[in-house]
């Protein structure tokens, strides 16, 4: 499921292991639904400080493999996976190739992950309840939420966001400094999603975020 907190949560595990010092290495890539091989290899080679002598993704991922298994410990994320990735393509060695490679894979589909990548251990992460939702949607809207005549709109609104840390997040900053009637479009416009698939609704609600946006620069940051 996207939105969940995903990649917040392992871009934090990195920074803790990085900080721990409990591998020697720690590198990430954005998979992303159209994977680029050597996109791919050049976010794991920037990371590793490595700089490809070859063009060919045949030849990077020799040269990638052969710095990886430079580390004796090293912890490779691969976020957002949506289908099977051919490690040996990109050149992450795995299993008896270098056990000192450790895989962390996250994606939206826990089929991918079991059937397609063959992972052997998982961690499900589950969307927030009522009362940590309206806690985060608070702090990220401000005290604009406390006012009388926002109040009630603002609990409806985080409920709205069916838990959805990335949404909660993206629709009280839009609305932070915004007028009562502004956030009684947004209620109307969430109560339309709501009748959406899940998946569907996340992206409208940011697009809804989007627009929400007063300048033409800020629209520019966000795509």
């Amino acid at each position: 499921m996207g939105g969940v907190g995903k990649t917040t949560l392992v871009k934090e595990l990195a920074w803790q292991v990085k900080k721990d010092e409990s591998f020697t290495a720690v590198v990430m890539a954005t998979i992303t639904s159209s994977p680029d091989i050597k996109n791919i290899q050049d976010q794991i080679a920037d990371a590793l400080d490595l700089k490809f002598n070859k063009n060919t993704k045949e030849g990077r991922a020799r040269e990638l493999h052969k710095r990886i298994t430079m580390e004796k410990c090293i912890l490779v994320i691969l976020d957002d996976i949506w289908g099977k990735l051919d490690l040996e393509e990109v050149g992450i060695p795995f299993g008896n190739d270098h056990k000192g490679c450790k895989l962390l894979v996250t994606s939206r589909d826990r089929n991918v992950l079991n059937s397609e990548m063959g992972t052997q251990k998982e961690f499900r992460l589950q969307v927030l309840l009522d009362e940590a939702s309206l806690k985060l949607f608070e702090k990220m809207a401000g005290d604009v939420v406390q006012e009388f005549n926002i109040k009630p709109i603002a609990v409806e609104v985080a409920k709205l966001c069916a838990g959805l840390p990335l949404l909660i997040v993206t629709v009280a900053k839009a609305l932070r400094k915004k007028h009562v009637s502004d956030w009684k479009d947004a209620l109307n416009e969430l109560k339309r999603f709501d009748q959406e698939g899940l998946h569907n609704k996340v992206y409208s609600t940011l697009e809804l975020s989007y627009n929400f946006l007063e300048s033409e620069e800020l629209k520019l940051l966000f795509l």
